[in-house]
């Protein structure tokens, strides 16, 4: 049989019947069977979801999770966008994503302070000796 003539034989009477394209036969052993396996393959889950759900803690009592007021540097700050989180009592945890702003490439660069050039510390104990030695005589 030729591609083109392959569904010369369709009826489209059948694809017109809508109202029984939905009709479900509660009867059929087979259907219980698959709704059956079903829930034993999601039950864990589902049981294990429920039992996540009573260590979560509201956003108001865990602000300091979301909300970090510790600065790496001045004008900079990190944004927490997707805060940690597990799935089914542990099996899948997320860890936390930041994002530090302004980014690296777009911070203005520090300028250095000028240079002082100190007295190494023995210097400047001999200098101090040397004052007060100096303010004693006169």
């Amino acid at each position: 049989v030729s591609a083109s003539k392959k569904f010369d034989n369709l009826n489209v009477a059948h694809m017109e019947d809508v109202d029984g394209w939905f009709d479900i036969n509660w009867q059929n052993p087979g259907l219980w069977f698959l709704m059956g396996m079903l829930v034993l393959l999601y039950l864990p889950y589902i049981i294990l979801i429920r039992r996540d759900f009573s260590d979560v803690k509201s956003m108001a009592q865990n602000k300091h999770v979301y909300f970090k007021d510790d600065m790496d540097d001045i004008g900079t700050f990190q944004c927490m966008i997707l805060p940690p989180f597990r799935v089914a009592f542990g099996f899948i945890n997320c860890s936390p994503v930041f994002v530090t702003c302004p980014p690296p490439c777009c911070r203005k660069r520090k300028q250095k302070p000028p240079r002082r050039h100190f007295m190494p510390a023995h210097e400047e104990a001999w200098r101090r000796h040397d004052q007060q030695t100096h303010e004693s005589v006169i």
